[in-house]
């Protein structure tokens, strides 16, 4: 299916993009400047915002096919 250099290419991008995600939420972690609750807004929208595109390709191709 795939080739060995594209495996190895997406497994390091994971790494990459995982890496990334834990040194923004370890930052709003350490953040003394914001609230409790802001931290939580910021973890959320850190750990969603990613995923947002595939979100909304998926809502609107559900969207069109029932129309």
């Amino acid at each position: 299916m795939f080739e060995n250099g594209a495996v190895i290419a997406l497994m390091v991008l994971l790494i990459v993009l995982v890496c990334l995600w834990v040194a923004a939420v370890r930052s709003i972690v350490q953040d003394n400047r914001l609230s409790a609750e802001a931290k939580v807004g910021w973890i959320i929208a850190v750990l969603v915002a990613p995923f947002l595109g595939v979100i909304a390709w998926y809502a609107t191709r559900s969207w069109n096919r029932s129309a």
